[in-house]
């Protein structure tokens, strides 16, 4: 292995489920559909976020992307990152990621 385990303590987290983790409101239903992501294992979580608010088109129907970068910290809390060429368009939707996220490790 060209980068030892470090690779699998990487999660770059689809839009589609970027989308669905953050809308989806049983919290027992997020538990059980994130649990094979690892969540608790990963040291970086990379995660597309689109402006998209039409729950009926999943993933790219919106038409600005942004991205939440978490990072796994020494007392295995989350601390977050957020980027966007548009300044704060959605950093609303990346808070309530992040608080999800942090909720589910």
């Amino acid at each position: 292995k060209q980068h030892g385990d470090a690779a699998s303590r990487v999660l770059f987290l689809g839009a589609e489920s970027a989308f669905w983790i953050l809308n989806e409101e049983d919290e027992e239903d997020l538990k059980d559909g994130t649990e094979g992501l690892e969540l608790g294992e990963k040291d970086l979580i990379i995660c597309p976020l689109n402006d998209n608010n039409d729950f009926e088109r999943e993933g790219g129907a919106g038409t600005h992307w942004s991205l939440l970068v978490a990072r796994a910290t020494a007392e295995k809390q989350l601390s977050c990152e957020y980027y966007d060429s548009m300044g704060t368009s959605s950093l609303g939707a990346a808070r309530r990621l992040a608080a999800r996220l942090s909720m589910l490790r």
